[in-house]
């Protein structure tokens, strides 16, 4: 229990001291209606694996959303879609699926 105290002392400073100013970036993503996002990914056999919802601001404007992420288990790929109000937006595609820690 001691040693379990001691790291959780050490990991904020840890944290702060890798802490440092990130730059923006932007990118373009592909936004379908509903249907077409489920074509898709009907076409790859992927499924909703988990979901998240995120708020992020735009000047004075909040923009809310939910992401989910689908994956195939028997192919490992897997995507990441944002809804947007009606719009489906594809935010990245990959391979190679696997539980963190794994080799």
């Amino acid at each position: 229990m001691k040693k379990l105290i001691s790291i959780l002392a050490i990991v904020p400073s840890l944290v702060f001291a890798q802490t440092k100013q990130v730059e923006t970036a932007s990118f373009e993503s592909v936004c379908l209606q509903r249907a077409d996002i489920d074509m898709a990914l009907k076409e790859v056999d992927e499924i909703p694996f988990m979901r998240g919802f995120s708020v992020r601001d735009f000047g004075d404007k909040k923009i809310s959303s939910s992401i989910v992420f689908f994956m195939n288990v028997k192919t490992k790929t897997w995507s990441i879609v944002e809804k947007i109000e009606n719009s489906y937006c594809v935010i990245a595609v990959g391979v190679k699926l696997e539980p963190f820690g794994s080799k």
